[in-house]
């Protein structure tokens, strides 16, 4: 049986199902046309706040610029000594404990809505402020808490270590309520 019909008889029926020709450029220029206003969509749509906890954070975001309006970082001494509210919130943690191959030097009271623990390791000395987190906070979160490296412009790989394990021991606390006047902090004066 020839399949060439030019014997004069009409070509078979097409099946029902066939496709045709002229259907499949349709139905990819539909393809097209949902994908690209699902795109426009999802594009244009506002941006919405996670209602949860916020993700953690890298230590590489910890650093958050705080050195007071004159540039200079406070020395550890201008800080008033930690009350039991403080100690609570980091204990076991006391001054002259080992803290990531530091060594604490200080602990302080609240001061502009944040304590501060001062570390020194390899002759540098780290100022950590722990505050209340709040939403869309860049620093590591202890619970509540988030622990800020201050008195710096520019990242220091050294302070990230101290950092994450001072959030560690917080963590353990995290229950704790925080000390009177803590709060998100202020930096350079200015509330934030």
């Amino acid at each position: 049986m020839s399949t060439d019909h030019n014997d004069g008889s009409p070509p078979p029926a097409a099946e029902p199902n066939a496709a045709r020709p002229v259907a499949q450029p349709r139905m990819l220029l539909i393809g097209v046309g949902v994908l690209a206003l699902g795109a426009a969509v999802i594009a244009l749509r506002p941006k919405r706040r996670p209602s949860g906890p916020p993700a953690q954070s890298s230590a590489r975001d910890l650093l958050r610029p705080g050195a007071p309006p004159s540039g200079a970082p406070t020395p550890p001494g201008a800080y008033s000594a930690a009350g039991a509210a403080e100690l609570a919130l980091v204990a076991p943690l006391a001054v002259g404990d080992p803290l990531a191959g530091g060594v604490v030097t200080r602990i302080s009271a609240v001061r502009q809505g944040f304590m501060h623990v001062f570390a020194t390791k390899d002759g540098q000395t780290f100022n950590l402020g722990v505050g209340l987190a709040r939403a869309g906070v860049t620093g590591l979160r202890a619970g509540p808490y988030v622990v800020y490296i201050l008195g710096s412009t520019t990242p220091n790989p050294a302070a990230y270590p101290i950092a994450d394990a001072l959030v560690r021991v917080i963590r353990l606390n995290a229950a704790t309520p925080a000390p009177p006047g803590m709060s998100e902090g202020t930096f350079g004066g200015a509330a934030r």
